[in-house]
């Protein structure tokens, strides 16, 4: 009777870990999905916070180009528009932004 008993608790055993071994199984597709949404969610979320940061950086130098005229007049030497009347020395030797306008460098 001993073994019988042995036997049936085994059984159950068996069963139970059958039963687990499929609920993992039936369950780890689903796993690797929402783990694969959670990156997904968390690189749209970084590209979110990219770009809210380049918004605030384009509504920063709107602002400047709005009520900074020195400002607009560093960009605009930058960008090599000279005032009338204005001479621009290059210095070929180095990179092209080191442009000197009338004797300041931006």
């Amino acid at each position: 009777m001993n073994a019988w008993v042995f036997i049936y608790r085994l059984s159950w055993w068996i069963i139970a870990l059958l039963l687990l071994v499929f609920v993992a199984f039936r369950f780890s597709p689903r796993i690797r999905i929402w783990k694969d949404y959670q990156h997904r969610k968390a690189a749209l979320e970084e590209s979110n916070r990219l770009k809210a940061e380049k918004v605030q950086d384009y509504q920063e130098r709107q602002e400047r180009f709005q009520h900074d005229p020195a400002y607009v007049k560093t960009v605009a030497h930058e960008a090599g528009m000279v005032m009338p009347g204005e001479a621009v020395f290059r210095d070929e030797t180095q990179s092209a932004s080191n442009i000197i306008i009338d004797g300041v460098a931006p």
